[in-house]
């Protein structure tokens, strides 16, 4: 489990490697930890998405330029 205060516990930090790697699930966020957890999730996924349409992007405008 992982403490409810969040600024002495870095175990969130494996949580959320494992969460998004492995997926083992040996501990879960408690508390405070939890609302940090779905942030930190949430704020990855935009990246990723943000990321993949700036790569598409980029992509088909270098196909067009080279026309």
């Amino acid at each position: 489990m992982i403490k409810t205060d969040t600024l002495r516990s870095y175990s969130f930090l494996y949580f959320t490697t494992m969460l998004f790697t492995v997926g083992y699930g040996d501990i879960c966020p408690m508390g405070s930890a939890k609302i940090f957890s779905m942030i930190t999730a949430i704020i990855g996924h935009v990246l990723s998405v943000i990321l993949v349409a700036l790569i598409i992007n980029n992509h088909f405008k270098l196909k067009e330029d080279n026309k």
